[in-house]
């Protein structure tokens, strides 16, 4: 496993030295902030097959090899799992011409979306576009991918299946579902 770290390193590091892991963890220090990609460029020549890419804010329950044989047998560069989303606005929306009359309005709308969990397989390719200590962030990497004609896949996963505890309601909502509270 590699970490990347940072801010608070000391207290992530003893955190796995106490756990003592049957695993080699090897940290990638950030002297300075690199992003949420920046840091992969540490990566190079270290990696030879496709990896998983991961925030440490989420919690996943997907079948890992299920993902990994997607990602390989699409040939893709870059997999990025999301997952269904509807939010409703709580009102009813005004939609406005050009000049600002009242087109029409739609009561309470629903949107669907597709979000990034943040969770990716990664092709070692990838990371021959990134720079020594250039701060870039993963949404700027896939762009960047995209514009050097990678390919980019999606895996849809169920909204059930993602737990994002990097935001402290969410945090909240996931303790309450676990039955941590």
């Amino acid at each position: 496993f590699f970490v990347t770290v940072n801010y608070k390193s000391k207290i992530l590091k003893s955190f796995f030295e106490e756990l003592n892991p049957n695993y080699k963890i090897s940290y990638l220090q950030e002297t300075k902030p690199l992003g949420t990609a920046g840091s992969l460029f540490k990566l190079k020549n270290k990696i030879k097959s496709p990896f998983f890419l991961t925030n440490s804010d989420i919690i996943l329950d997907i079948d890992l090899q299920d993902l990994y044989n997607f990602h390989t047998n699409n040939k893709s560069d870059i997999t990025m799992v999301t997952a269904a989303k509807e939010f409703q606005v709580p009102y009813g929306v005004c939609e406005l011409t050009a000049r600002g009359d009242l087109k029409k309005i739609i009561e309470k709308p629903k949107y669907e979306f597709f979000t990034n969990t943040g969770l990716y397989v990664v092709s070692q390719n990838i990371i021959n576009l990134l720079e020594k200590n250039k701060k870039i962030d993963m949404d700027q990497l896939i762009l960047k991918a995209k514009k050097n004609k990678k390919k980019i896949k999606v895996f849809p996963v169920s909204d059930k299946q993602w737990l994002d505890i990097g935001q402290w309601n969410e945090y909240r909502k996931t303790l309450q579902q676990l039955k941590f509270l």
